[in-house]
């Protein structure tokens, strides 16, 4: 679960970095970093509503083996 979360989220730093330094050829190009930052926070809240979920049908006293 852990590499589910910290994996995307780094893909997001990096993006991030490169939106806020302007390392970027173009407008196509910028836009295509803000798309890969929206797919990246949605496949994140997709995570954490299964995990939500999870916990609250079967409580908090067991862990998710595999969520996807």
């Amino acid at each position: 679960m852990s590499h589910d979360i910290r994996t995307p989220l780094t893909s997001l730093l990096g993006y991030i970095e490169i939106l806020e330094q302007g390392q970027y050829k173009d407008e196509a190009q910028k836009k295509q970093y803000v798309e890969k930052v929206k797919e990246k926070t949605l496949h994140l809240k997709s995570l954490s509503d299964k995990l939500f979920s999870y916990f609250m049908i079967f409580g908090s006293d067991q862990l998710p083996v595999q969520l996807q």
